[in-house]
């Protein structure tokens, strides 16, 4: 795909790292073999989380980088994040579909066992690793301050900190960074390499939930559902506040917690609190707050720099925002790589700015004539987004022409200095609800690539050690060549989750215990927000255009209408970059601003539809109704159980009714031993647990083989 649009030679880099579920190695190591076969050097970096990828195509000036991972997703599931080379601005929907043609017409067309590995395989894993170490560690992107800030130093010295890194990329990078931090107590769970990514514990179990209470982990009488009886973060939490008890009462100590994804790129915040024996659970919403009012209050910010979040996010965050912190809210759709398409324009908008002011300062009217157009294209950017990565590239090449025929070699020198001054951009942080947090950072970038050892293509050196390096592979170089400054976006869950500590321990300083935790609980006023998922459907017809689409389009907008048309405007509204999702924001009468919301997409990375619904509390009760009845469509008219799993949660969901029946009860072991016999190609825990996010069924316990399953309302209601 590269070669074809002009951005790769053979003899190029791509850097490749991945997460602990492929074990064996097989999906790695076809994928690095691909990258042989089309004559790039590969740069392993094995076992790293994910923003150390595109850190470390930057650093190495590569062609492109790529993660081999599935995020949250569970263990049986695997996919590949790619990244632009020169940016670390991820592939975009037209990026992929191109791709996509790209593969599909080379497997039609070639025999790819008969074609050689000619690129070269190299081992950069320690390299890419000691290069992630010092970007955490370096104070412009921590916060904490320099070496010698005694009062930074011991910030962090009456915190117990309890780390859950997923079994994932980030097991033997937290623990140690967050010592280094002066976390003087740090209990680290889930830390294992071998495979068994994201259970018992990660961010995904996290999602909306805002308190966690003992009764919701303990629960009485077995009757219960208790989704946290095998998380281990939240089980360390609760043992470490009975042992820790009266410290924490007497605030001589503060427990909190950091959950992270398989991957790294993802956090979400745990506090205990001891009034209430309790957790408060601060999702990306939350932290990404705090951690835009401590920038605003710090940093010399101009104008009104824009906040970005994605569509699932707490709308009166977005509001609120902009009323107490003075910023500016850009909403987006769902994913990460739209909130890094907003910090890159963000980038050239910056740029833009910066050149006019300047050539209008030297009277340059032909320069500021040569700019007129690319301002133009710019607010296009900005106002519609592109689903193409080479429409801003396109335009990125555009600016940087104009700033090198007019701009002296100082003033390019002093106009990439300005860049990197902290609140430069207009773009302060973007984030998602779901944990993903981007703020600027600087990262270093080597002036040579550091040496490795290249390895000829053959099997037997991709044998990997649990630290993700290869076999047989000498240590990258640990010396650092002269380095010039850039600024790098990338999810980052440990930056996230040391700049919300940070943000919170300034606040910690000037307020008492309990002022704090109601702060960190509620940074801005909570509204209501509710996802409700459909697993398994016919993800191909809730696609932009298609029958199903339409009609359940014109449908959920009539609903919408009929249920709050009277006091508010209803409109359906389109998002460039996902046609996909059916958006119905709802408005105060005359008002532009969306004060509530319902949209319905196709996951990305799994197979469901979810309906969400996001507004006023005020609100909450219609808007719970409109989403159940959305949802009610959904099961009724787009599950298919014509898959393995649809079929098989068709035939589960009848055993429990029968046995329900019969007076009798369905176990956890039963279950999977049943699945096993009947749909061997289904992965039980997976079924049931996802049966659980649907709420076709209560659990009390999916560790425990003989804790019993039990039919919800709703799933006697769709099964019947």
């Amino acid at each position: 795909d590269l070669k074809r649009i002009g951005r790769f030679q053979p003899g190029d880099q791509v850097v490749v790292g991945w997460d602990p579920r492929d074990p064996s190695g097989d999906f790695t190591r076809a994928f690095m073999r691909g990258i042989q076969k089309a004559g790039a050097t590969v740069l392993s970096v094995g076992i790293v989380p994910t923003p150390a990828v595109p850190a470390y195509v930057l650093h190495v000036g590569a062609s492109a980088g790529a993660m081999i991972t599935a995020s949250h997703n569970l263990k049986d599931q695997n996919g590949v994040k790619l990244f632009w080379g020169n940016q670390g601005l991820k592939y975009l929907p037209a990026d992929d579909e191109r791709l996509t043609s790209v593969i599909f017409e080379l497997a039609d067309s070639l025999d790819l066992n008969q074609v050689e590995e000619t690129g070269a395989l190299e081992d950069h894993h320690d390299a890419a690793s000691s290069l992630f170490e010092s970007f955490m560690l370096n104070p412009a992107n921590t916060w904490i301050g320099p070496d010698d800030d005694l009062a930074a130093r011991f910030r962090f010295d009456k915190v117990e900190l309890v780390t859950d890194t997923a079994n994932g990329c980030l097991s033997k990078f937290a623990g140690k960074l967050f010592r280094k931090w002066g976390f003087a107590n740090v209990h680290e769970v889930n830390t294992s390499l071998g495979g068994n990514v994201n259970e018992g514990g990660g961010v995904a179990a996290l999602e909306g939930w805002q308190t966690i209470k003992r009764a919701d982990v303990f629960p009485r009488g077995g009757s219960k559902s208790s989704p946290f009886s095998d998380h281990r973060a939240v089980l360390e939490m609760f043992r470490l506040a009975d042992e820790l008890r009266d410290q924490l009462v007497s605030g001589k100590r503060l427990l909190v917690g950091a959950v992270f994804d398989a991957d790294g790129d993802r956090f979400f915040r745990l506090d205990y609190v001891p009034a209430d024996d309790a957790l408060i659970v601060s999702s990306g919403d939350e932290a990404a707050f705090l951690q835009a009012r401590y920038l605003v209050e710090t940093l010399s910010v101009s104008g009104k720099p824009k906040i970005v979040h994605t569509v699932e996010s707490d709308i009166n965050m977005g509001n609120f925002a902009s009323e107490s912190l003075g910023v500016r809210p850009v909403m987006t759709a769902v994913g990460d790589k739209w909130v890094l398409y907003e910090a890159f324009a963000a980038i050239l908008e910056w740029r833009v700015s910066y050149l006019a002011s300047l050539f209008a300062k030297k009277r340059l009217t032909d320069a500021l004539e040569s700019l007129k157009p690319a301002r133009k294209a710019l607010d296009s950017l900005l106002s519609y987004r592109s689903t193409s990565s080479q429409d801003y590239f396109d335009l990125q090449a555009r600016v940087l022409a104009i700033q090198k025929e007019h701009c002296t070699l100082d003033e390019a020198a002093l106009l990439e200095k300005q860049l990197l001054k902290p609140g430069a951009i207009p773009y302060l942080i973007g984030f998602e609800e779901t944990g993903h947090s981007i703020t600027p950072a600087i990262l270093e970038i080597a002036s040579r690539q550091p040496p490795a050892e290249s390895l000829r293509p053959h099997n037997s050196f991709y044998q990997r050690t649990q630290t993700g390096r290869l076999a047989r592979s000498e240590l990258a170089s640990d010396r650092q060549p002269p380095a010039a400054k850039r600024l790098l976006f990338a999810g980052n869950g440990l930056k996230a989750a040391i700049n919300t500590f940070v943000a919170t321990q300034a606040m910690l300083q000037s307020n008492g215990l309990s002022e704090f935790h109601r702060t960190v609980a509620a940074p801005f006023p909570r509204g209501f927000k509710r996802t409700y998922y459909s697993y398994y459907t016919r993800k191909d017809e809730f696609t932009f255009g298609k029958e199903y689409w339409q009609q359940f389009a014109e449908w959920l907008e009539s609903e919408c209408v009929e249920r709050f048309g009277q006091r508010h405007d209803v409109k359906r509204v389109e998002f460039a970059e996902d046609r996909d999702m059916v958006f119905i924001s709802i408005r105060p009468k005359g008002s532009l601003k969306t004060l509530a919301s319902i949209f319905v997409r196709n996951s990305g990375t799994e197979e469901k539809t979810a309906v969400n619904v996001r507004g006023p509390k005020e609100l909450a009760d219609e808007l719970d109704a409109a989403g159940d009845q959305a949802r009610r469509r959904l099961l009724t008219s787009l599950k298919s159980i014509n898959t393995d799993y649809g079929a098989a949660e068709k035939m589960l969901l009848k055993e429990m009714m029968q046995r329900e029946a019969r007076g009798e009860v369905l176990t956890v072991g039963d279950a999977i031993g049943e699945l096993a016999r009947r749909h061997p190609n289904v992965v039980g825990k997976r079924l049931i647990l996802e049966m659980f996010k649907e709420d076709l069924i209560a659990l009390e316990s999916l560790a425990d083989r003989e804790s019993a399953l039990h039919l919800s309302d709703l799933g006697r209601w769709f099964i019947g």
